[in-house]
Formats: C-alpha cells, sequence, structure tokens
C-alpha cells in the first residue's frame, strides 16, 4: 500500500478493514511532530508488515542540521518506540526525515523485530534517550551501547544511521569500521558547519 496523504491522521480510511494481508506500506506525508499519529499505526496495519516506510517531507531546504542546534526541538517529527513494538515480520524499516532514532529505538526493533534486515533513518536526527535536549555526542549517539544492539540483529545487512551529530565524517570511522566487520553496510550523514556571525 502505497500513499501520499496531507497527514498520516487523515489517512486511516485507506487502510484495509482485515489487515492480514498487508506486507508493504510506503507512506509520504505529515505526520504530527510529538509523533503520536505512529501511535496508531499498530492497529492501522496489523502485524504482518514485512516492508515499512514512512517520509515526512522537511519544511525547510536545509540538508542537514547545525550541530549547534542538533538537539534543540525542530520541525521533524518524533519517533515514538512504542508504534514500533508490534512488527515482528518487518524485514526493511525506512524512517526518513524524523527527529528521534535512538538507542532505544534499536533496543526494541531488535527485540521486536529481529528479522530486519534493512533499515535507514536517512535524513533524521538521533536523540538522547536520558536527555532529549542534550548536544553531547556521547549521550546522543552512544557508539559502545549501539554496537552491543546492532549485534543482537542477526539478518541485518545495512544500516543508514541518519544524521550523526557531528561535523567531521571521519569521528565516527572506528565504529563504522567495526559495524562493516560484522557484515553490515552503514552509511551516515553528518551535520553542516554552523553559520559565522559577523
Amino acid at each position: 500500500m502505497h500513499s501520499r496523504s496531507r497527514r498520516l491522521a487523515d489517512s486511516a480510511h485507506l487502510f484495509p478493514k482485515n489487515t492480514s494481508s498487508l506486507r508493504d506500506l510506503t507512506f509520504s506525508g505529515a505526520i504530527d511532530l510529538n509523533g503520536t499519529d505512529l501511535l496508531s499505526l499498530p492497529s492501522l496495519v496489523g502485524s504482518n508488515l514485512e516492508s515499512l516506510s514512512l517520509s515526512f517531507p522537511p519544511s525547510s531546504p536545509e540538508a542537514e542540521p547545525r550541530l549547534s542546534t542538533y538537539a534543540q526541538p525542530s520541525s521533524l517529527p518524533r519517533i515514538p518506540t512504542d508504534a514500533f513494538s508490534t512488527f515482528p515480520h518487518l524485514i526493511t524499516l525506512n524512517l526518513r526525515n524524523f527527529h528521534g532514532p535512538s538507542f532505544r529505538l534499536l533496543k526494541t526493533l531488535a527485540r521486536k523485530a529481529p528479522l530486519l534486515r534493512h533499515i535507514s533513518f536517512m535524513s533524521s536526527r538521533w536523540i538522547a534517550d536520558t536527555n532529549a535536549l542534550s548536544n553531547q555526542q556521547d549521550e546522543i549517539f552512544p557508539k559502545e551501547q549501539i554496537l552491543a544492539i546492532l549485534r543482537q540483529f542477526r539478518f541485518l545487512r545495512s544500516i543508514h544511521l541518519g544524521t550523526l551529530p557531528t561535523m567531521d565524517p571521519g569521528s565516527y570511522a572506528d565504529f563504522v569500521g567495526t559495524v562493516r566487520g560484522m557484515g553490515i553496510r552503514v552509511d551516515y550523514g553528518v551535520c553542516d558547519q554552523d553559520e559565522e556571525e559577523d
């Protein structure tokens, strides 16, 4: 099922009453900023999804966030972890333009969607589990904990981590090398440089 709608909540009537045969959902459109639209997803699509792709159109053309404002509330919707706890058959997950990939989300996916082969958080910003406004790189993206969770995905072949909290592409070289050593293709973006004040 593919939908381009003004808002996910307004698309409920498009979903089948019997969701047992629904395997693929691609949605591109508005989602409320606190992510509550996503909480209704399990009841709308059932538990047999194998592929889920959600894309939120950004409100500005800025390609990547600035490091200084990385953790600040933005026009990107949050990802409620509970929305992704009922998809045991999921093989592909694509969440584009969100604010909220997190250690907690990966941990939930490892437990509740163990068949995942492809994960993409392209153009999404990570968020710290303990302090949503933290701008500390190690709180937002705790590398060692994330590596431990990635090791739990037995079938994972690729992951796009989204935009990581750095301007230096080489700052995650060791992390990327370890993930690639696990047989997982890994990609990510970095923050744009802050504009210099006059």
